[in-house]
Parts: C-alpha cells; sequence; structure tokens
C-alpha cells in the first residue's frame, strides 16, 4: 500500500463480478466457483468464436469475389470452400467441447436438474407455435428483467426472452435443418431435428 503524508491508503478491492445468469445459478444451485467458471468458459469460447466469424467472413468475401471474376480459378474457389468447410467443423467441435466442459463444472446433484432443464428444452418449437396461432401469450407474466441492476429489485416486468436463434453457427456454415442453436444462460444446447 502507498502512503500519502504518513496515512495508509485503503487496499483496492477487485471489482464484484455480477452473477450473468441468476435464474440458472438459482435453479441449479451454483455456487459463486461454478458462476465465475461457466463465464469464463463461455468468455473463452465467444472469444474463439469471433476470431472465427472473421475470418468465415473473410473467406466468404475471398469466395463472392472469385465467383465474380471474368475467369474462374476452381483450384482457389475449392480451397476456399475448403477453409470454409474446415473452419464450420472445427467450430462444431470446440462448441461440442464447451457443452461437455460447461456441464463437467456441475456436481452429481446438479445435473438432474439440468436434464429436466433439456426435456424443457425440447418444448420450444411447440411453445413458439402456440405463441404464433395466439393459443399463448408472448410474455412471461411476472419474469425479472434480464439487467435487474437498471431497475428497482422489487420491479416485475414483462418481457420475451431471446432464448434462441435458427441458423448456423458461423456465417457460411450450415445449420442442420430445423435444428435451433440456443444460449441459455451461458449454457449452450443444440438440439438436433426429430
Amino acid at each position: 500500500m502507498s502512503t500519502v503524508r504518513g496515512q495508509q491508503n485503503p487496499p483496492i478491492n477487485p471489482p464484484v463480478l455480477r452473477d450473468p445468469f441468476p435464474a440458472l445459478t438459482a435453479y441449479l444451485g451454483l455456487t459463486a466457483q461454478q458462476v465465475v467458471n461457466v463465464a469464463r468458459l463461455n468468455a473463452e469460447f465467444a472469444v474463439y468464436l469471433g476470431e472465427k466469424t472473421r475470418r468465415a467472413a473473410t473467406v466468404n468475401a475471398e469466395i463472392r469475389e472469385e465467383t465474380q471474376a471474368a475467369s474462374v480459378n476452381p483450384t482457389a474457389l475449392g480451397v476456399r470452400y475448403y477453409e470454409l468447410e474446415a473452419i464450420c467443423r472445427e467450430a462444431k467441435g470446440r462448441q461440442a467441447d464447451l457443452l461437455k466442459n460447461v456441464q463437467a463444472v456441475l456436481t452429481p446433484e446438479q445435473k438432474p436438474k439440468l436434464q429436466t432443464l433439456q426435456a424443457a428444452f425440447s418444448l420450444f418449437p411447440t411453445i413458439a407455435e402456440g405463441q404464433n396461432v395466439n393459443m399463448m401469450g408472448r410474455v412471461i407474466p411476472g419474469s425479472k428483467p434480464p439487467m435487474v441492476s437498471r431497475f428497482p429489485a422489487d420491479t416485475t416486468l414483462y418481457w420475451t426472452p431471446n432464448w434462441n436463434t435458427q441458423g448456423p453457427l458461423l456465417p457460411g456454415c450450415q445449420a442442420a435443418p430445423g435444428s435451433t442453436i440456443a444460449v441459455i444462460g451461458g449454457i449452450i444446447g443444440q438440439t438436433e431435428p426429430e
């Protein structure tokens, strides 16, 4: 600690990490260390995916340029398609590894609760259909806002969570027909079409 005119300054406290997925933490009973581990694993994957997304976008641009050329070079085009496929396969493999690593953070007591969430996950297409034909409401009554820090603790908002996105993992990658890639509280899952 440094001193100013003979007085000691108080130590600087590190910033407090807010729980990025409080509902999941409460449901599964995650410890603070588990939350940190899950957040770290997802942050590392996000950095990796950002790098691969940039490269896939560059390769897609090169493919467009090559196909618009007056004389198409099939070797150059093939090399770019090969690289894009390699990027996609690697990213899907890393996503599968992430899922295993994040789930490995859980205790044996927490894993059945995750299985319950995974079973509920299969109902998302049915929920979407129910919403599309106005059989179900479009909001979840009583839900707390995702950024609780902006609102008083007793505030109840009505919001529709953005739980899933349709489509490929990276630009230029093919998603399995009918698959849903979802990010729920930092735990990434992919359902396969039936």
